[in-house]
């Protein structure tokens, strides 16, 4: 496995490489056997180029601390940002994908940082690739907390404008429209859809109010604002929320209406922060669950809805417990991140089989294909 970059203050980081780590999967249409993988630690990482098929590691970026990555709609640039260890600096990188070349690193000020109940990726591309949307968080100390979406010309390659939203903490953004994006709050159950001008700025937000969780949950946590734990992003302008207590619902994210809602929880399950995914024809939903009172972050079930009626159609039970699910570039499998073994395994759709094993050398956190 080739670095072919190293992080600044690397010594530092890679000494504390034993430690959990985390990654972030994309792939694109021009290569949809290859996916990128982010992995972190706390204090630093690789990015990595992933043959699905094979399991094999292509090609290897280092990473500073706290990575999280979006790629180009045609896969040929990454754009990662991190925080650089030695003064607390946070940048925004581009790369050229290839090559692993950093093209451009500029300062990326009130980085939002991942927390809340699941942990998501905080940038996206916009369909043309000519902008990058990333939720940021700006606290100083004597004034109130800023939380807001900002927009980076991928050209120009700097930072052109801002759209200020509430406190959003178990995030997830998604920029699928061209004059529109969206970003889901599951710690305060809102939607926000905000309006982009010609030149791809944020404008008008506006926010919608989903129904709010009984005042005392599952987990015995009193006067929760918000029980959103999963996000799967349909076609525009549908979004899939998954709630703790097994519920899911359809929302349009155009006006925040519920289309559909399954009947009811699911009998002695929850589903916590590890998330799901939607078939590749977009007829069945696939989320993680677990038994009620498993609450150490990881989920040993998948439960399969249709995406329409949100009828729960089965749940299957898992071989290991896994931490984060995605749908495989070729979108015929399912992809779990086994903490306990290092791997990511795949499961056959739609009988959800176990069909291979990929040995990363990191303890998966997060996955996303794309």
């Amino acid at each position: 496995m080739k670095d072919v970059s190293s992080p600044r203050n690397g010594i530092q980081i890679w000494l504390r490489m034993v430690v959990v780590a985390s990654f972030v999967a994309y792939a694109w249409a021009q290569n949809i056997s290859s996916a990128w993988i982010v992995t972190a630690d706390g204090g630093g990482g690789h990015v990595l180029k992933l043959d699905i098929g094979s399991g094999t590691v292509l090609q290897s970026v280092a990473t500073d601390n706290s990575p999280d990555l979006a790629v180009s709609p045609d896969g040929t640039r990454l754009y990662l940002a991190a925080t650089i260890v030695k003064g607390n600096r946070d940048v925004l990188q581009v790369i050229d994908s290839s090559s692993g070349a950093i093209l451009e690193t500029v300062d990326n000020q009130d980085r939002y940082g991942k927390y809340g109940f699941f942990p998501p990726s905080d940038m996206v591309t916009s369909p043309d690739g000519r902008h990058l949307y990333i939720l940021k968080r700006h606290s100083a100390k004597g004034e109130p907390d800023v939380t807001f979406v900002s927009a980076f010309d991928t050209s120009a390659l700097q930072f052109t404008g801002t759209a200020t939203v509430g406190d959003c903490a178990s995030s997830s953004l998604n920029a699928s429209a061209s004059d529109h994006i969206v970003l889901v709050c599951g710690g305060a159950n809102k939607i926000y859809r905000i309006s982009l001008d010609s030149n791809g700025n944020p404008g008008t937000v506006k926010t919608f109010a989903l129904p709010s969780p009984p005042p005392i949950l599952l987990t015995h946590e009193a006067h929760a604002t918000g029980d959103i734990r999963a996000v799967v992003w349909g076609s525009a302008p549908f979004v899939f929320l998954g709630r703790l207590d097994g519920t899911v619902w359809k929302v349009n994210s155009n006006d925040g209406t519920l289309v559909a809602t399954s009947a009811g929880p699911i009998a002695n399950k929850f589903i916590g922060g590890v998330g799901g995914a939607l078939s590749q024809d977009g007829k069945l939903l696939f989320i993680a669950c677990d038994v009620v009172g498993n609450w150490d972050g990881l989920q040993q079930s998948i439960a399969t809805f249709d995406s329409t009626s949100l009828t729960l159609i089965g749940i299957v039970k898992t071989s290991s417990r896994f931490n984060s699910v995605a749908m495989s570039p070729s979108g015929n499998q399912l992809l779990l991140g086994i903490p306990s073994t290092k791997n990511v395994v795949s499961l056959s759709l739609p009988s959800l089989s176990s069909s291979s094993t990929m040995a990363l050398g990191f303890t998966p956190r997060i996955m996303k294909s794309r």
